[in-house]
């Protein structure tokens, strides 16, 4: 009996002795890693994230436009931000211990982590000159955004998995710091470093700033940062990887440059790990994002947008212009004009005067974002059209009466209108010099709606390929348009036969941005196609070829855009001739639709309520409502139009363009401008076309050179010059041996 009592005890004690060897073995062996990671991180200060440098943006010169400057931001943890009860509780028991070993009982550990919270907030208010309200709103303001971000990532994850739990989601925000105060003074650095001590979840972190080194006239291009949205987290090729990986607050590319190129400015950030007494014990450096060179020259940039400037003030009622110019061959854009433009990251109040000036439109992208009608500039590609499809040959002679139908009041030419004599016999280069309307109502009967939407997409946008019809592939920059070329599915209708004789002209629903205008006629001026690129790139880029068009069809093309410029009767002579530089080129006036300035929003209240606001745009209209940024209006009414209709027109004043190229052999620029509600391109669009070229005579040679010694350009100049020429040497004939048809 006892020996079995003592068998039974022996067994139970060697069973237990069993149990904890195995536990300490198991705690030894297998978890003896992580204890001692765990053990050594007691010792350690919370690691610090380095962050990356953004690349550097610079223009074709080298001149640094937008770059990365060091800094320091101040950093609070979001447990203190939230007032997380479970970090509130681990802070009260950190402060316990701490007090605990210097011989201190706290009443109530809770009450002084929060006591400490509140002084904390009191300090940074205090050596920051920063009002307390102030640091609560953004406090309030980086909660809201984590909570956001936490709420979709939860959804989201419910969505793939049905059985997930929407509140015990955590990210890892969560256990962050983030920025209160960015980019903090060296001054406010050194008060905030003596009180650092006392509040283990404030500190100092190492960021970065961006500073953009140009004023408005490339603010359209550069872009803007803006805090990294939800979408973009998600969608993060690079969210496998912790320091590579977008965190909320992080800044990203939100326009411009700064966006299009955001993969290779964006870097990748480092980690620092310190012991308690601030020894380095492990660092990973940062990698830097790289730099990004445009093809733009600034000096170039900043006189054009002074020359646009002076044409809109000159010219009421225009509300801005938009100017392009672009380097041949390689179509590098050497100028990306929009007027008027804006100041760099505008703040709350400037961006909101900005976004509602609907009858400037500062914040508008001209150059790449809007679609003209382009008016004349189009007839060129619509002779090319008419060529290559066969419909007209270079012999082909339309005689213009002022109007193509006898007993039709409408399809008249210009010249109707200006109380002058018609055109007479024309020939495919004549029709081009006088803008001949009545040759080109023909050419778009000739070759129908469909045919010629269809030809000036292949023109502007390149060669159709054998995988896919023509896309206009741009510069990448966001928001821009891919201009408009009629279909049936776009007009929502079949094609009239009026609808080819408007699109001959550049009218009805054609329409194109400036940069494909001028891309159309570097088009011409080189025989090929290429996209223009505002990006260096270190291998040149090989152009498309237009296997249907001939070399005397491009021939005819730009004979007629040099008598437009050079000869009496161009409707760009002497306007845009220059006496140092052979230029070729077309104006152009488009028909425009006014602008709305004020409308009517009416809002519907979840009650049924309807709400109403006068606003210059929708934006607005929600804020003074206080509506949310989701509600959308049930109905909004134009109140008020910019420009009025003159007395006796059809509608208000045209869009001026002028778009050419220079020289005419070897040409080194092709260019497009449009003054919005300016009138007529050969009376504004043309000179101001004139007044950059000579600009670029004069301070750029290297990208337009001259064929002899610079000389002033004035149109009086030029009379005179013609005069002269016109005298002492007889007019080309258009149907001489090098215009025939041939089988180039």
């Amino acid at each position: 009996m006892f020996d079995r009592r003592l068998w039974v005890i022996l067994s139970v004690s060697l069973a237990c002795a069993a149990i904890l060897i195995g536990r300490l073995a198991h705690l030894q062996l297998v978890q003896g890693d992580e204890l001692r990671r765990q053990a050594d991180a007691m010792l350690l200060r919370p690691p610090v994230q380095l962050p990356p440098i953004r690349g550097a943006i610079a223009d074709r010169l080298g001149r640094v436009l937008a770059a990365d400057e060091a800094t320091v931001d101040l950093c609070v943890h979001y447990g203190v931000l939230s007032m997380n009860n479970a970090y509130l509780d681990a802070l009260a028991r950190d402060l316990a211990r701490e007090m605990a070993r210097r011989g201190e009982t706290p009443p109530d550990a809770r009450a002084e982590a929060e006591d400490r919270i509140r002084r904390m907030w009191s300090d940074v208010a205090e050596a920051c000159g920063i009002p307390f309200a102030e640091l609560a709103e953004k406090r309030e303001h980086v909660v809201r955004r984590i909570e956001t971000l936490r709420d979709y990532i939860a959804r989201a994850r419910q969505r793939s998995d049905p059985r997930v739990d929407v509140g015990r989601v955590r990210i890892a925000e969560e256990t962050q710091f983030h920025a209160i105060i960015a980019d903090v003074p060296p001054a406010v650095r050194t008060r905030l470093e003596l009180r650092l001590p006392h509040y283990p979840f404030l500190r100092l972190e190492p960021a970065v700033r961006r500073v953009y080194r140009y004023d408005r006239t490339m603010a359209h291009v550069i872009g803007s940062l803006g805090q990294v949205g939800p979408e973009q987290i998600r969608d993060d090729p690079n969210a496998d990887d912790e320091l590579a990986r977008y965190r909320a607050g992080d800044l990203v590319g939100r326009s411009g440059v700064e966006l299009a190129a955001e993969s290779r400015l964006r870097g990748k950030r480092g980690v620092q790990t310190l012991d308690l007494d601030g020894r380095l014990l492990l660092e990973t450096p940062p990698v830097d994002g790289r730099d990004v060179r445009l093809t733009i020259d600034t000096g170039l940039q900043q006189a054009i947008y002074d020359i646009l400037a002076r044409v809109v003030s000159e010219h009421p009622p225009a509300t801005g212009a938009c100017a392009v110019v672009l380097g041949l061959p390689a179509r590098d854009i050497l100028a990306l004009v929009s007027y008027p433009g804006y100041e760099p990251n505008p703040d709350g109040a400037a961006y909101r005067a900005l976004r509602d000036d609907a009858r400037r439109r500062p914040l508008w992208p001209r150059a790449l974002a809007t679609e003209y009608p382009p008016g004349s500039i189009a007839k060129p590609a619509t002779l090319l059209a008419a060529l290559k499809t066969g419909v007209a040959t270079s012999h082909t002679v339309i005689e213009c009466r002022g109007r193509l139908f006898p007993d039709v009041e409408a399809w008249r030419c210009w010249t109707h209108w200006r109380g002058i004599a018609p055109h007479g016999p024309m020939n495919p280069i004549e029709a081009i010099q006088h803008s001949c309307n009545v040759y080109f109502y023909t050419m778009g009967q000739r070759l129908g709606a469909a045919r010629l939407s269809d030809e000036m997409r292949e023109l502007i946008c390149g060669p159709a390929t054998s995988n896919a019809p023509p896309a206009w592939k741009g510069t990448g920059l966001p928001g821009e348009a891919d201009g408009l070329f009629p279909t049936p599915e776009t007009l929502r209708r079949g094609f009239r036969a009026a609808d080819g004789r408007n699109y001959a002209i550049g009218q009805g629903e054609l329409q194109i941005t400036p940069i494909q205008a001028a891309n159309l006629l570097a088009t011409i001026a080189c025989g090929d196609f290429l996209s223009p690129t505002l990006f260096v790139f270190d291998e040149p880029r090989v152009p498309a070829r237009f296997a249907s068009i001939s070399a005397s069809m491009w021939r005819i093309a730009r004979e007629g855009l040099y008598r437009c410029v050079n000869l009496p009767g161009g409707t760009a002579f002497p306007e845009a001739r220059m006496p140092s530089v052979i230029v070729c080129g077309k104006t152009g006036s488009a028909e425009s639709v006014p602008l709305v300035l004020t409308r009517r929003f009416v809002f519907e209240s979840t009650d049924g309520t309807r709400l109403t606001a006068d606003a210059p745009t929708l934006e607005a209209a929600r804020e003074s409502l206080g509506l949310p940024a989701t509600s959308r209006p049930i109905e909004r009414k134009p109140l008020e139009l910019y420009p009025p209709t003159p007395e006796g027109a059809k509608g208000p004043p045209t869009h001026a363009w002028f778009a050419g190229y220079a020289p005419r052999e070897d040409p080194k620029i092709a260019l497009a401008i449009v003054i919005e509600y300016g009138g007529g391109g050969g009376r504004v669009g043309a000179p101001a076309a004139r007044a950059v070229m000579d600009w670029m005579l004069r301070n750029r040679p290297d990208y337009l050179p001259t064929d002899g010694a610079y000389q002033p350009a004035s149109p009086e100049a030029s009379r005179r010059a013609s005069a002269s020429e016109a005298a002492s040497e007889p007019e080309p004939d258009p149907d001489a041996g090098r215009w025939e048809e041939n089988d180039e």
